[in-house]
């Protein structure tokens, strides 16, 4: 993104810049983990995966 952005000319490459850009994605992650971790905590992958695709788990031998 930070490439596409110079080559562009939008702006010049600066390391602030470089941060920011950099902090962004890092700040929407943080945000989807607040807002989506709790509902997949304590829940095993193959549960998920199921209420996802809306099938039955049937629970291994």
């Amino acid at each position: 993104m930070i490439l596409a952005i110079v080559v562009a000319k939008i702006a010049t490459p600066s390391i602030s810049t470089t941060a920011l850009f950099g902090a962004i994605p890092i700040t929407l992650a943080l945000l989807a983990v607040v807002a989506f971790g709790v509902e997949t905590r304590k829940k095993q992958l193959e549960r998920i995966t199921a209420e996802e695709l809306q099938v039955e788990v049937v629970p291994a031998r």
